[in-house]
């Protein structure tokens, strides 16, 4: 069994491995063996016909993929342990070719992602009790605004910054295609930040079935080592055009959020000031300043190697920066971290599991340490059950991010560990 290992974008490992002859052929005996007792042939007993006449009655791929599957369970373990690769979710399998004498598959495994942060440790503290300013409260409408954006069809338009396309590319470099480069009907927000520099500036004038050459630099530090520092040329083409749509700040909008009792603009005000400073008004908080922002601390997850600065209070901005406070207090026992489902940001955290090791570390070094106790999935409106408990609700800490697409919400509910 020989096997080659490559690191690909967002957390993944490529590993690709070529069984020999002898296993394979030993695999496909095996396969032959255990199909045959469920092959009924007139005039004999299951698995006593003949080898010719059991093979014609199943036909070929199906000892290839009953092969495939047990030489798989036999060797997962060891194609992992020599490709010194740990899974942090199922892996995903492809048949690259197979007949009577060789099995190539490639495997791509999702992996810890490798996270580059600035210094964001032992800066400037600066201590204050948090209020809600007039500001603040408009601030967090015009969230909800982008919450509840809808997205609709440019007839006849032109890609602007803002825009979701859909889209085919193919990348090449020196004329040649490389593995990771290419993907079909891909979704992208223009000015998202979430492809190479250059890349979405480029695609800005752009219409429907219109091809354009996209030529980019992959940055020095890339996480693809074979690909850091090498120009490329991306084939690009749009299938569709969509633009978001901004609800208007009106009752309409305060419905739509869904709070039990707010029906007007006024009183969804209302309840953002009463909130935050019922919140916060037990409390005093301290942050850290970075370049103008205000941190409250940092989430660590050991888990999927993820350590990353949160913002005082969340933005649509700010969050392709940082994750930010949406709601609560770890003194609450009710904070909730939203995070975008960028590769390095909070994508990972779908991979999560149950009793998983997450710490929010606060500017005074003070360590809470949580585990994760379930993982659910939230629409945009259900606001409510995002940040209040109810019932049998048991969770002192959430982590929150959008699904690809920004349809539902993959939310991470946590417990803080009894001796803390």
């Amino acid at each position: 069994m020989r096997t080659t290992t490559k690191k690909l974008e967002n957390a993944v490992t490529q590993i690709k491995v070529t069984f020999d002859k002898k296993e394979w052929a030993e695999a496909q005996d095996a396969a032959l063996k255990r199909l045959a007792t469920r092959v009924k042939l007139d005039g004999f007993r299951p698995g006593k016909a003949p080898v010719a006449m059991i093979k014609a009655r199943l036909g070929k791929q199906a000892i290839y993929d009953e092969a495939t599957d047990q030489i798989l369970q036999k060797r997962y373990a060891d194609i992992m342990k020599k490709a010194e690769v740990a899974p942090i979710a199922q892996p995903t399998l492809n048949i690259d070719s197979v007949d009577n004498d060789n099995l190539k598959i490639t495997i791509l495994c999702p992996v810890k992602p490798e996270v580059e942060l600035g210094e964001y440790k032992g800066l400037e503290v600066k201590k204050g009790r948090v209020t809600v300013a007039k500001k603040d409260i408009e601030a967090q409408v015009e969230n909800y605004r982008h919450q509840f954006a809808e997205l609709t069809t440019k007839e006849n338009g032109e890609v602007a910054k803002g825009d979701t396309v859909v889209m085919d590319f193919e990348g090449f470099i020196d004329g040649e295609a490389f593995e990771g480069g290419k993907a079909e009907n891909h979704s992208l927000e223009i000015g998202s930040g979430q492809f190479i520099p250059g890349f979405e500036d480029q695609m800005i004038g752009m219409t429907c079935e219109n091809e354009k050459d996209v030529a980019v630099t992959f940055p020095e530090d890339y996480q693809a080592t074979e690909l850091a520092g090498k120009e490329a040329t991306f084939k690009v083409t749009v299938h569709e055009i969509k633009e978001k749509v901004l609800p208007e700040a009106d009752d309409e909008l305060a419905k739509d959020v869904n709070i039990e009792g707010v029906e007007t603009l006024d009183q969804l005000k209302e309840e953002i000031d009463s909130k935050d400073n019922k919140d916060n008004s037990n409390e005093e908080m301290k942050t850290i300043v970075i370049d103008g922002n205000e941190y409250i601390g940092y989430i660590s997850i050991p888990a999927i190697d993820l350590e990353l600065p949160v913002m005082s209070q969340w933005s649509y901005q700010g969050l392709k920066i940082a994750p930010g406070r949406f709601y609560g207090s770890t003194y609450g026992h009710n904070l909730v971290i939203a995070g975008h489902n960028y590769a390095k940001h909070f994508s990972s955290i779908k991979w999560l599991e149950k009793t998983t090791e997450v710490d929010f570390i606060d500017v005074e070094n003070r360590v809470w340490s949580y585990q994760v106790s379930d993982i659910e999935t939230l629409q945009p409106q259900q606001v409510d059950e995002m940040i209040e408990k109810t019932g049998n609700d048991n969770w002192d800490l959430t982590l929150f991010t959008c699904t690809t697409g920004g349809q539902t919400r993959c939310t991470v509910r946590c417990v803080l560990n009894q001796n803390d």
